[in-house]
């Protein structure tokens, strides 16, 4: 699947990349509910595994809803 990402979403995943392939292994992204972290998470993961920096993706969420959502979102990027 393509992503359609957002030009904050696209200009964040950037960020998040170029630090993750550098020394750091943080990075933090706060938005508003539904301005599309989740998909922003996603595809910075599927980038992540692609070039081998990463061998898995956890998850945590407050709710089993929001669970579903996560998972719903990686299974269509991943």
């Amino acid at each position: 699947m393509r992503s359609m990402l957002r030009d904050w979403q696209r200009d964040c995943s950037m960020r998040a990349l170029t630090k993750y392939q550098g020394e750091q292994s943080h990075f933090f992204c706060q938005a508003t509910p539904g301005a599309g972290k989740t998909i922003l998470a996603a595809e910075i993961a599927k980038r992540l595994l692609a070039g081998n920096l990463i061998d898995l993706v956890l998850c945590f969420s407050p709710t089993l809803s929001v669970a579903d959502n996560i998972k719903g979102t990686f299974s269509k990027t991943l």
